[in-house]
């Protein structure tokens, strides 16, 4: 009720019946299941043709947009949009799941699927060939349910909400469990990893999945995430790629940013004639030459070695025939035409940050922390919007 006051969630109708979620929530699922809404799940009016293939945020795997949803298969192992606000509005989803698709969101959620799916019914939602919804097994939660979840444990004291709320944030933030695939059906761009399995394969990783929401061990963003939960029962490895690229990305803006630091506050001193930087040329030199190629370094080199990592990953992947010859001559091009753009724009704002520094660090500020960032989406973004025309 807290939450419908503030606007958050739900509807009246919907809070005076339990949904599916933890506690009673009231989930999307609740809305198709019944039919009051339908999902933006579309089956193709004709042959479905394929998208072009994406470098998942390693560089090491291959995935693409699902273009039918009917395609998919138990074993799936797919990646959305980042969830951090799912469900407080179905307009928010929507945007943050199209965002995805033309690379302006990087960071995933993933879940394993656990049916095959035979067809969408009425109200968009996925059926197995018996009629069943179509389930899927993953780390979840969202606002509305950490709200139900707070208050539950909290046992209406208020004195016990502080302690009950960081015990969720550092221990229960997620929850290992199955939910139907239509509860992301606000989220209609899903994207599946590349990868060769037979039904043997398949039936395996369906077990392993039962098993793991079973016994499974508690949430940690960093050595338990949705990441590690469906890599250990898709490849057997407890393994999260995400979190070291999101961990090196923040070291290398660090960097960055620490570069900048350095040439303006020499540049500052210098005019001051304060500090030993000054006094000495060769040091002041030798300073200034290591803040520009630090700079300079974390703007181009990443792209270089995502071109290297690319090339690597598509002669990995050919051999298990995932792809057309086209499509990987595509995505050399693509990644070709990213190390120009992205890292040579990225060494082309640095210099220009380090000049205008002085006079509008406000701008040279901009320019170092989103400048690569805002090249590699606006290229994605590029990308896919022309793989779109020519189909």
């Amino acid at each position: 009720r807290m939450a419908v006051g503030l606007g958050l969630c739900g509807t009246w109708r919907q809070w005076r019946e339990a949904g599916s979620g933890a506690h009673g929530t009231w989930m999307p699922t609740d809305d198709f299941m019944r039919g009051w809404r339908r999902t933006f799940f579309r089956a193709p009016k004709g042959p479905a043709v394929p998208a072009p293939l994406r470098l998942y945020m390693d560089y090491s795997r291959l995935m693409r947009e699902v273009q039918d949803i009917s395609t998919l298969r138990r074993g799936d192992h797919c990646v959305i949009a980042v969830k951090v606000s799912r469900v407080l509005s179905p307009s928010f989803d929507r945007f943050t799941s199209f965002a995805s698709r033309y690379g302006f969101c990087v960071v995933y959620h993933h879940f394993v699927v656990l049916d095959d799916v035979a067809y969408l019914d009425e109200a968009g939602v996925p059926r197995t060939s018996a009629g069943g919804a179509v389930c899927i097994l993953e780390y979840t939660n969202t606002v509305p349910e950490a709200l139900n979840t707070v208050a539950v444990k909290s046992e209406g004291s208020t004195l016990q909400v502080p302690l009950v709320v960081a015990r969720f944030l550092l221990f229960d933030k997620g929850q290992c469990q199955s939910m139907a695939l239509a509860d992301y059906g606000d989220m209609p761009c899903i994207f599946l990893l590349l990868q060769r399995l037979d039904e043997g394969d398949r039936d395996k990783i369906v077990s392993r999945a039962h098993e793991m929401r079973h016994n499974h061990q508690r949430y940690n963003v960093f050595f338990n995430n949705c990441e590690h939960c469906v890599n250990s029962v898709c490849i057997g490895e407890s393994t999260s790629p995400e979190v070291g690229v999101v961990l090196r990305n923040m070291l290398l803006l660090g960097l960055r940013l620490l570069a900048l630091v350095g040439l303006v506050a020499g540049e500052s001193w210098r005019q001051e004639g304060r500090g030993a930087v000054c006094s000495r040329p060769r040091l002041r030199s030798i300073s200034t030459t290591l803040c520009h190629s630090i700079g300079l370094a974390t703007a181009y080199i990443p792209a270089v070695l995502r071109y290297k990592q690319a090339i690597a990953c598509l002669g990995a992947h050919r051999k298990l025939s995932l792809f057309e010859a086209w499509e990987e001559r595509t995505l050399i091009a693509k990644e070709r035409a990213r190390v120009l753009l992205v890292g040579g724009g990225g060494v082309a704002a640095f210099v220009v940050a380090s000049v205008i520094s002085r006079s509008l660090p406000g701008a040279a500020l901009a320019l170092c922390v989103g400048a690569p960032t805002a090249l590699d989406s606006t290229w994605t973004c590029a990308t896919v919007l022309w793989a779109q025309s020519a189909r």
